[in-house]
């Protein structure tokens, strides 16, 4: 259990962190944002998850999912609003600078609805333990 969740946790973040990267080199994001702050802003995702497990023995299944739309939208909102800086330079007066400002957007807003994915992987939590 433990080596399935750490493994899936593990590639979850290596997969996010590639995917970031790959897209910051194709909308010619300059080094505004750095390898170490991906992993840091990928890892808040395991907050969320935490508290979304710890919800789901206790809780019944609409209280669950109700506290998994209200922290993913929660880890949304965060982090857009941190990404936003180092991914949307401030306007300026060269021109075309509208279509890559909106194609920025755009994939910030990719980024923070793909939390939910992520989060709902991680909270596959698989037991093996003996049902009866």
């Amino acid at each position: 259990d433990l080596g399935y969740t750490a493994s899936s946790a593990l590639g979850v973040i290596v997969f996010e962190v590639l995917l970031i990267k790959m897209f910051c080199y194709l909308l010619n994001v300059g080094s505004e944002l750095q390898f170490l702050d991906i992993v840091a802003f990928s890892g808040y995702k395991f907050v969320t998850t935490i508290l979304v497990v710890l919800l789901k023995p206790w809780a019944p299944w609409w209280m669950t999912w109700s506290g998994f739309l209200y922290f993913g939208f929660a880890l949304a909102f965060f982090m857009i609003r941190s990404l936003r800086h180092a991914l949307i330079p401030e306007s300026s007066s060269v021109t075309g600078v509208n279509v890559h400002r909106k194609r920025r957007i755009h994939f910030l807003f990719v980024i923070a609805m793909t939390q939910f994915l992520y989060i709902w992987i991680l909270m596959q939590y698989k037991s093996s333990a003996v049902k009866p």
